[in-house]
């Protein structure tokens, strides 16, 4: 009895200390793509300005896609996980090595001081990387890239897995980087539609998480996760899900929070490539991080799909509703804050 009753007791134990791993990762994770992407932000020149009609467009057509890939999976023999795989593995590689660039053009530089590096300064006033293609940086950075999307396409097992959220990271970095939006009311809009579009496709209907375990394609990150005994369908699929949107549309808010830090908190400095991490910037890095473990968590403790974006937004205001004031008496002692 009291070895049964201890052996019970140690995998409880083991099972919230894999819980705990787990969601130390996933949080990390997205941190890292979050502090990467927001940082870029400031120097990348914009694909597009996002304007309000574009933001308030984004939800729906997003949900006409969703919709239209659900009824090619469920209705057709069309194999559309395929042709999605590929798609996002090339684009995606692309995404990944335009991500490494600047960190190995920093170590090429430390290891090779010498050599010399054709450099131009932008209208942001940062020095940016002009090498031709054919460069030692490019090309080592080209193909590491490959060799993490050939290792999805031809791996198995973590080494997909590992893989999978690689090149998941490299197009959450670079979306962010690049996507900015022409005012709040342009973000305002977006986030909040697309609110309303993750809660009402994953509590109202099946079509998200349907389309989200069928699909295997590298735009989405994963989690390994415990399984109930004896599950079926969505509920034994081994990993928990969370969509690049869950980390892109946030992104752009914590982009916007940097931004603002450097016109208001450090209009000092000149080169924003040199803006330290400020008091909004921190508080909405906090606020995500804050909002995305209560999601895991209730995933974890239901083994039911969740809207992260729902935890996101609503625990996310709280959190840094309480941390702005704190962050801006710690990290603006120096400086003439807003």
């Amino acid at each position: 009895m009291l070895r049964s009753l201890a052996g019970c007791l140690l995998r409880r134990r083991q099972a919230g200390m894999g819980l705990r791993r787990r969601v130390n990762f996933s949080c990390r994770q997205n941190q890292w793509a979050l502090y990467a992407g927001s940082k870029r932000n400031l120097t990348e020149l914009p694909v597009d300005d996002l304007s309000p009609k574009q933001a308030f467009l984004a939800p729906i057509v997003s949900g006409v896609f969703l919709a239209g890939m659900y009824f090619l999976l469920r209705y057709t023999s069309i194999d559309v996980g395929q042709i999605f795989k590929y798609g996002s593995v090339v684009f995606g590689g692309i995404c990944l090595k335009e991500t490494l660039d600047p960190i190995f053009f920093n170590l090429y530089t430390k290891v090779f001081p010498l050599q010399p590096v054709t450099k131009a300064v932008g209208e942001d006033g940062c020095e940016e990387d002009v090498e031709p293609w054919n460069s030692p940086k490019n090309v080592t950075t080209a193909l590491i890239s490959a060799a993490i999307s050939g290792s999805y396409l031809l791996g198995s097992g973590a080494i997909t897995f590992m893989a999978s959220n690689l090149i998941g990271f490299g197009l959450a970095v670079r979306c962010i980087s690049l996507l900015k939006p022409k005012s709040l009311w342009s973000a305002a809009a977006l986030l909040s539609g697309l609110l309303l579009y993750d809660v009402f496709f994953v509590f109202g209907t099946d079509v998200m998480v349907s389309v989200a375990t069928s699909i295997e394609a590298p735009a989405k990150f994963l989690f390994p996760r415990e399984t109930v005994p004896g599950a079926t369908g969505v509920q034994s699929y081994p990993f928990a899900i969370l969509g690049l949107g869950d980390v892109v549309v946030p992104g752009i808010f914590v982009a916007m929070m940097a931004f603002v830090d450097k016109e208001l908190v450090f209009e000092d400095d000149r080169e924003v490539c040199q803006v330290r991490n400020g008091p909004y910037f921190s508080s909405s890095m906090v606020a995500y991080v804050a909002g995305l473990f209560t999601c895991f968590v209730v995933n974890a403790v239901s083994h039911s799909p969740q809207p992260a974006l729902l935890y996101l937004v609503s625990i996310a205001k709280l959190v840094e509703e309480s941390f702005e004031q704190l962050l801006r008496q710690l990290l603006c002692s120096d400086v003439s804050c807003f």
